[in-house]
């Protein structure tokens, strides 16, 4: 298709679909196709988002609700985006570029903010979404916290996650974005989750 429906990117396209429902959302990162909406029977087109110029960005989506709209989050190659879930309103488009097109992390959101964060140095930022869901303005913005591809988790108004360029595993104020401190016993980076009052860190090195 020339790419009109989607492109390959350097490390495959390693995007987790999300289904809702009877519907699948996707992101091509195609010429003309950015993201769409499909049936997950049938196949068929719902709705898509004309591309922004950009490939997909190797992140998997999130669907949250705030206030009356059902939003769906996800990154391209180089941008934050914004998408009416239910319409396939193209909401808003915010630049975050990282070396080699990867921003692979999931939005994370929380009251009426989303915190995104990818690796090389670029770090992270926080928006605070508009009431009516159709736009955003930054909070904050930190380049200590900058997992290529571990995600970051918030418990108890903080966010913990690794660093990727030898920084640590960091722990930030998710209101400010303020470092509480840094961790190097297990290593520089890698994944972590949280559960049952604890985090569990797994750093590149197997520890």
């Amino acid at each position: 298709d020339g790419g009109i429906w989607g492109r390959n990117i350097e490390w495959g396209v390693t995007e987790s679909l999300l289904v809702d429902g009877n519907r699948v959302f996707c992101t091509s990162g195609g010429s003309s196709v950015m993201v769409a909406a499909l049936d997950r029977h049938s196949g068929k087109t719902i709705w898509k988002i004309k591309g922004n110029g950009e490939t997909s960005g190797y992140c998997s989506p999130c669907l949250i609700q705030h206030g009356e709209r059902r939003l769906l989050l996800t990154m391209t190659a180089k941008s934050f985006v914004g998408i009416d879930a239910d319409t396939g309103e193209y909401l808003w488009c915010y630049s975050h570029v990282t070396d080699y097109d990867v921003n692979a992390n999931t939005p994370l959101y929380h009251d009426g903010h989303v915190y995104i964060l990818s690796g090389y140095g670029t770090g992270g930022q926080m928006f605070e979404i508009s009431e009516d869901g159709k736009s955003i303005k930054r909070v904050w913005s930190q380049g200590n916290l900058d997992s290529q591809m571990g995600a970051a988790v918030l418990v108890d108004g903080y966010v913990y996650g690794s660093g990727h360029q030898n920084r640590g595993w960091q722990c930030l104020d998710w209101k400010t974005g303020k470092i509480q401190y840094t961790a190097r016993e297990i290593g520089n980076k890698g994944a972590i989750i949280f559960s049952d009052g604890m985090l569990y860190c797994y750093s590149e090195r197997g520890d």
